[in-house]
């Protein structure tokens, strides 16, 4: 259980620090998406990229699991 833990705080510092990291770049994305791109695409992307990131969690957990 320990180590669930462990490895979940440890992927929560990751993605902040990634979208800590990216806040710049995230900035520009959503500039380019507001001009370029209709605003749903925007939607699909802000539902995609935190799907991805729990998928990402819950493979990293279940693979600690098996150990």
């Amino acid at each position: 259980m320990k180590k669930i833990v462990k490895t979940r705080t440890f992927w929560i510092a990751i993605v902040m620090g990634i979208l800590g990291g990216m806040e710049s770049q995230t900035q520009a994305i959503q500039d380019y998406l507001s001009v370029h791109a209709a605003p749903s695409f925007g939607l699909l992307y802000a539902i995609i990229f935190p799907t991805v990131m729990i998928a990402m969690r819950l493979l990293t957990t279940t693979s600690v699991q098996d150990k």
